[in-house]
């Protein structure tokens, strides 16, 4: 079992001030020694300032703008202190507020499994394909969807109302509402698809 004080005791860890949580944990100093698996701390990906890191890291130094990203099998980062290891933390983009860097690194990393790893497209081979977004409303759909949509893709979303606006903000052209219609008779009227992506949150 991997704890916090295993963690720290790494050299290459990069501390970083979580700039986009209002909650307050409790202290982690004071938990340091516990090992309880009921200690679930949520949250996949986070943005910050760096604190301090360990000596052997040298792709962040103290008071970098960061973004970091935890596997879903370790501690997660929703928390006002997180120690991660130097290969889940790089520099924030500049463009990027806190909120903005805190909301990406987890789902960029699904998309782009899903799309780069899974179905193998990429920026030369989705021009013109017919791909279908199934909860394209999610943070994974949206990414897919404006990612697919800049390469050329021919991209219809399937999104409950309420994710209808948020879709169309983003350019979605063709949505079908699967709350208010009958879902495979839309399909039905439609040409094939040559990639399903099926997300469920």
């Amino acid at each position: 079992m991997i704890t916090r004080e295993n963690l720290t005791k790494q050299k290459s860890i990069a501390k970083a001030s979580v700039e986009t949580n209002k909650i307050k944990y409790q202290d982690v100093q004071s938990n340091k020694h516990i090992e309880d698996d009921s200690m679930i701390i949520l949250g996949r990906e986070c943005s910050g300032i760096v604190l301090k890191t360990g000596k052997s890291v040298t792709c962040v130094t103290k008071g970098d703008e960061v973004w970091a990203v935890s596997a879903y099998c370790l501690e997660g980062l929703m928390a006002e202190y997180v120690v991660v290891k130097d290969t889940q933390v790089t520099l924030k983009p500049q463009n990027l507020t806190f909120e903005e860097a805190a909301s990406l690194p987890y789902t960029s990393i699904q998309v782009c499994n899903a799309v780069l790893n899974q179905a193998s497209l990429n920026s030369k081979s989705t021009k013109g394909k017919r791909i279908l977004l199934i909860t394209g409303n999610s943070p994974v759909g949206l990414f897919a969807m404006q990612l697919l949509k800049s390469w050329g893709g021919d991209v219809t979303t399937a999104v409950p109302t309420a994710g209808l606006p948020m879709c169309h903000e983003l350019g979605a052209e063709d949505v079908i509402v699967y709350s208010v219609t009958d879902f495979e008779t839309e399909l039905r009227n439609r040409k094939r698809f040559v990639f399903v992506f099926i997300y469920k949150f």
